[in-house]
């Protein structure tokens, strides 16, 4: 009988019912009257176990164990166990002790626990400096005295191969047509305790090819851990041209402001003066060796920073695309590792490139090949703006270093006045005819302005041509020239280029042109709807828009104006994700409303936005920049809600009567008031910044906007209203 009531879950009886029911099967049996209100006289059953997490843990030479430990649970004695949650472990109730296995058997640990003979040792702790196997063995009982065991086997192996270490500097630069000797390499195993030569050596070293090699290292130690070292070696020529960052004791005049930091305590911000950075020290100091050197200090807490050398007239080192270098000295007192990475104008940078244990206790001179540092946004349209070296210890704090001869190298020049313009595919333009085409009339709304851009010039009644660079706030690296935009086919064309070797400088020195059109002064209203016909640009860096600021944005500022973005797009992929079938829809404004009571400053910046991302992840089939789509937005007194090809963005209205009144007076929520005041229209391409990052080398130029038409309609009363 024991064994059905064994059956019932103690988590759904309560325990007066099973006394009960344990009574009545206790008296169908015939139990004697004296104990028959005891159950546990017919308990001969320990409770029933078992181990948290594996069975069987394996672990490397020197690795910790931590026991989790294991559960207990009984039906009978519900009170006698202190936890019958099956995930937790009844630790009062638990004994746990370890044994070392002695002998061959797999299943010592399982003959343990089911008291079978066993070859086993008992031991305190689990020693994992050694190859062995151990036991962990839990033991509970239950009030009846019934002992039950579990058991969890632990067996330390050696899973770490040997650390090779190669003899010298590492890239290794040899001389075209030069001896190059191959380094030494030893082999250390910590378990095995043996310094050996390195077993497996395969050498393409071949000095009369320029480039880059690969020598691999290799060894495997007693227990068969094989593991490999590579040593960079790089063929280089002779170099005929320079650009010195710093020598002498002081930064070259091409290199000028010089030295400068950024540091996590002041939000990352710059900081040219080292007293300017809480977490970080740098100047000029006196080297015993080298005379006036660099320094750089992290300081020895939790806060991050940064060491650069920058100048504000970027240097052209296309030249040092192929075959050339960065070079400078280091030294550290007991050897450092650190990052290096050469900018452009920001955000395109390059590298970093991770040195570990350099300079240790004496100088050492550093080469990175340039083709290791053209990562991310620094390519061969890139190098054209080098303006930073940049340099920081590995983590960013609690370390000093020394730095000297800082230059980049070049086997013929480092300008790129004699590298060959890069050749691009051609542009071919998506077709017109093909995709989304609005409606030319709406219920309850006239057409009060368009452009079908069916001339043969860009319509200035209609349309301002910008004629500008600077950044425009995101660090934009175009310079919109009303040269880029054209009409062609009744389709205005947004051009953005490149600047080839033949053209003539843009203003600022701009890598890139592009165009931007608005009616600001031409054409501005309040309330309506828009539709806008466009393809936008395609490849990364470029960023196509169609959008709307307030018309007293030069009166008040941004983000005061507000802000409504018809369409914001961007191309390529960005960290990873294709980005042509992805387009957003915003709205930027000041939560103290276009009317502040104090002009701009920091204290009334205090910028609201709302947004809203349709995300497609793919660049391939129907994208919004291979075939022609309709962006529209309507926007009256309450809403702005946006549509793509017709279609609602359902639910994402952002709605423009809610909130208390703004300081202004006119009894409208701050973003309402915002946006009750006359908007102009804007569309551009930028090139860079922020959002879309640079080009880089798999960007073709030129590309840009298509827009088949612009309209813009109102109600009866929104005209009367305007």
């Amino acid at each position: 009988m024991k064994s059905i009531l064994k059956t019932f879950n103690a988590g759904s009886i309560s325990n007066f019912a099973l006394i009960g029911i344990s009574s009545v099967l206790i008296t169908a049996c015939g139990g004697s009257d004296s104990d028959s209100n005891d159950p546990r006289r017919f308990d001969k059953t320990g409770p029933e176990m078992s181990v948290v997490g594996e069975k069987i843990v394996e672990l490397d030479i020197n690795d910790s164990y931590d026991d989790a430990g294991a559960t207990a649970r009984d039906v009978w004695d519900v009170n006698n166990l202190a936890d019958q949650d099956p995930n937790t472990p009844a630790v009062e109730t638990i004994a746990t002790a370890y044994y070392e296995v002695t002998g061959n058997s797999e299943s010592a640990c399982q003959d343990l626990a089911e008291g079978n003979d066993s070859s086993v040792t008992a031991v305190s702790e689990v020693d994992t400096s050694q190859v062995k196997t151990f036991c962990a063995l839990y033991t509970s009982e239950d009030s009846s005295g019934n002992v039950s065991h579990a058991s969890r086997t632990i067996v330390v192996d050696d899973r770490t191969g040997p650390v090779i270490t190669i003899a010298g500097s590492n890239p290794v630069l040899v001389a075209y047509n030069g001896n190059f000797e191959l380094a030494s390499a030893t082999a250390y195993d910590a378990f095995d305790e043996v310094t050996s030569e390195v077993t497996n050596i395969t050498n393409p070293v071949n000095t009369a090819i320029l480039g880059t090699y690969s020598v691999e290292y290799t060894a495997t130690d007693a227990a068969g851990n094989e593991t490999t070292a590579t040593l960079t070696v790089v063929v280089e020529p002779s170099y005929a041209d320079s650009v010195v960052i710093f020598e002498n004791g002081s930064t070259t005049a091409a290199w000028q402001p010089g030295l400068n930091g950024y540091d996590q305590g002041n939000g990352w911000g710059a900081c040219p003066g080292a007293t300017a950075c809480p977490n970080l020290d740098f100047g000029i100091v006196n080297d015993a060796e080298r005379g006036d050197v660099i320094f750089v200090t992290h300081a020895d807490n939790d806060q991050m920073a940064g060491f650069f050398v920058e100048t504000s007239t970027p240097n052209d080192l296309r030249g040092a695309e192929v075959n050339g270098k960065l070079e400078f000295d280091i030294w550290s007192e007991a050897g450092i590792t650190v990052n290096v990475s050469a900018d452009c104008v920001y955000p395109c940078q390059g590298g970093p490139i991770k040195l570990e244990n350099v300079g240790v206790g004496e100088w050492q001179t550093i080469a990175i090949p340039a083709t290791q540092l053209m990562t991310s946004g620094l390519n061969s349209i890139t190098m054209e703006n080098v303006s930073t070296f940049s340099i920081a210890a590995d983590g960013m704090r609690d370390a000093t270093f020394r730095l000297d001869n800082i230059k980049w190298l070049c086997e013929f020049t480092c300008t790129g006045t004699d590298q060959p313009d890069r050749e691009y595919e051609p542009w071919v333009k998506a077709d017109a005819s093909i995709g989304y085409n609005a409606p030319t009339t709406y219920a309850g709304y006239d057409l009060v302005w368009s452009d079908e851009f069916d001339g043969t010039e860009v319509d200035t009644n209609k349309w301002n041509l910008i004629d500008a660079g600077g950044g425009f706030g995101n660090f934009e690296l175009q310079y919109y020239s009303p040269e880029n935009a054209s009409v062609e086919n009744d389709l205005l064309v947004i051009e953005a280029d490149i600047q080839r070797s033949d053209d003539a400088d843009l203003p600022g020195n701009e890598l890139y042109s592009s165009a931007k059109l608005t009616t600001q002064d031409l054409f501005e209203f309040k309330h309506g709807r828009v539709d806008i016909r466009a393809v936008v640009a395609e490849g990364k860096g470029f960023w196509s828009a169609g959008w709307m600021l307030g018309s007293n944005v030069d009166a008040i500022g941004w983000p005061f104006s507000g802000e409504v973005d018809i369409f914001d797009t961007i191309g390529g992929e960005l960290n990873g994700v294709p980005q042509e079938g992805m387009i957003v829809h915003n709205a930027y404004w000041n939560t103290e409303g276009p009317n502040a009571p104090q002009p701009y400053n920091e204290s009334y910046y205090n910028q609201s936005s709302w947004g809203e991302r349709r995300i497609n992840q793919t660049n391939e089939g129907v994208t919004f920049s291979n075939q022609f789509h309709v962006f529209s937005v309507e926007w009256d007194e309450t809403k702005i809600r946006f549509f793509v090809d017709g279609v609602y963005i359902s639910g994402k209205d952002l709605a423009l009567n809610s909130g208390a009144a703004c300081a202004g007076g006119s009894g409208l929520s701050c973003v309402g008031e915002t946006y009750n005041q006359d908007f102009f229209l804007i569309l551009n391409v930028a090139v860079g910044g922020d959002w879309p990052q640079a080009p880089n080398n798999s960007t073709q130029f030129p590309r840009g906007m298509l827009v088949d038409y612009v309209r813009v309609y109102q109600t009866a009363a929104q005209q009367a209203a305007q």
